[in-house]
């Protein structure tokens, strides 16, 4: 019984490694899943820092809207001048570089 009760938990605790690390290979290539989504994860940061201005309604709008993700990939570097929190800007660099890197590659 003791034999069974062990080998059950070692099995569910290997599911759950397996299940939190599934988007990465054993050798830790990332997989498709993990690219940064803009609407998700990008814009809410934007919303955050950068509303009403550079959104509909705001007087940046017209010039730099922030609801598209071409914007960014175009302006990234004052957007991410001027984003200083570490872990947003990590964000937004990460989605940037991600798209530079999908563009080349579709070449």
């Amino acid at each position: 019984m003791k034999t069974i009760f062990i080998l059950v938990s070692f099995c569910v605790l290997l599911g759950y490694v397996a299940f939190r690390n599934k988007n990465t290979s054993p050798a830790g290539i990332m997989h498709a899943t993990d690219f940064i989504d803009f609407k998700k994860e990008v814009q809410p940061i934007l919303i955050k820092r950068c509303s009403p201005c550079h959104f509909p309604g705001g007087k940046m709008y017209e010039r730099l809207p922030f609801d598209t993700s071409i914007t960014i990939l175009q302006k990234n570097d004052g957007i991410l001048r001027r984003i200083k929190d570490e872990p947003d800007n990590s964000i937004i660099r990460k989605f940037v570089e991600e798209n530079r890197t999908e563009k080349e590659n579709r070449k």
